[in-house]
């Protein structure tokens, strides 16, 4: 169902993430973002940029992760084609995520090996999704090597109970998941 008719309203900004995910002939996962700002009207940005044109990218940022197996990032690449100052492009250089791994603590470790100073805020914020991004392109596999276990020996899903969709009350939870029930009512439910 689409969102209800706006009001008259005249546009501002917008901005473009794409995140795509990708299996590697080497057997690594390219998780790849891309960040673009654009504004419908000309405006001055600074002194280097006093006049970016309608529809001109003020920020496009790419990001690419190669992750393995264990979702422990190996390569780090970012891009930057469109940024507001010069010195924005350093952060090419500086933001090497190779060894963290993404899971549970992700984004405190990403913060404890770049400091604030030192990163780009654009490229930062799209490192949750390209997490999000990783667990979904990753999930069908996971969960046909896990559903070849007994059921006795099967994990628990991480999901279960985090939003309405997995609230551990619904049918599908409890058809797929039923060892890993532990009350007969959920915590959550209305």
């Amino acid at each position: 169902m689409p969102l209800s008719a706006p009001r008259s309203r005249t546009p501002l900004h917008k901005r473009q993430i794409t995140i795509d995910a990708f299996t590697r002939d080497d057997g690594l996962i390219d998780i790849e973002a891309t960040l673009v700002d654009t504004k419908p009207f000309d405006f001055m940005l600074g002194t280097e940029r006093p006049n970016v044109k309608a529809g001109e990218a003020v920020h496009r940022i790419l990001v690419r992760l190669a992750v393995d197996e264990d979702a422990v990032i190996r390569e780090t690449e970012v891009a930057m084609d469109g940024r507001p100052y010069h010195y924005c492009q350093e952060v090419e250089t500086r933001f090497n995520l190779n060894g963290i791994k993404m899971s549970s603590g992700f984004m405190k470790a990403v913060s404890e090996r770049i400091g604030p100073a030192d990163t780009c805020w654009h490229a930062h914020q799209v490192l949750p999704q390209m997490a999000t991004v990783l667990v979904q392109a990753t999930y069908p596999a996971k969960r046909d090597r896990i559903n070849l276990l007994p059921p006795a020996e099967r994990p628990k899903p991480p999901m279960i109970n985090t939003c309405v969709g997995w609230q551990d009350h619904r049918p599908h939870v409890r058809q797929e998941h039923g060892n890993h029930i532990q009350t007969a009512d959920s915590p959550n439910q209305p």
